[in-house]
């Protein structure tokens, strides 16, 4: 995960400007944030803090109340090179699913690159020696390929190791 800095307007009813304002912009960001997804910054993990209140606004049609504010948030932006880490979740004859955070980014590790590997049928598992990848195992994997696509990435990658395989 990567920590960066965003800049955005948001808009705050009346009745939360109290002394608690800040508290209530921030988790006003995490609301507005949540599971967002863009081909910007990738994934928003989570909204750690608000760096900074750039300009307040009162805006003249509805007399709501517009916050400039640069916050700082935890982000997975798959790019080519990128380590991803997650567990397997599909196991088919032409490559392996993995699920990073939950199911919000998965990546394909195609056939190609699992050619060292012998696929099983019978119990959807490929095996190299006494190490095999099955459904639930944790791995790393390498960004080969990436595309943002829909408000999601698409990933392939290829096997950087892999725990308790």
């Amino acid at each position: 995960m990567t920590v960066i800095t965003i800049e955005k307007s948001i808009c705050l009813e009346s009745k939360f400007l109290d002394k608690n304002f800040k508290h209530h912009l921030l988790t006003k960001l995490q609301q507005l944030l949540f599971s967002n997804c863009s081909k910007d910054y990738g994934h928003i993990i989570k909204v750690l803090n608000i760096t900074e209140i750039v300009n307040h606004e009162i805006d003249r049609a509805n007399c709501s109340n517009i916050f400039t504010v640069k916050f700082e948030v935890e982000i997975l932006k798959p790019d080519v090179g990128t380590i991803m880490s997650g567990n397997v979740c599909m196991v088919y004859k032409d490559g392996i699913f993995i699920e990073v955070l939950k199911g919000r980014q998965k990546m394909l590790i195609p056939k190609l690159y699992l050619k060292d590997y012998i696929f099983d049928e019978n119990i959807l598992c490929y095996t190299k020696g006494e190490k095999s990848i099955k459904e639930e195992d944790f791995i790393s994997a390498k960004v080969t390929a990436c595309q943002y696509n829909n408000n999601t990435f698409s990933c392939f990658g290829y096997i950087m190791s892999f725990d308790d395989v």
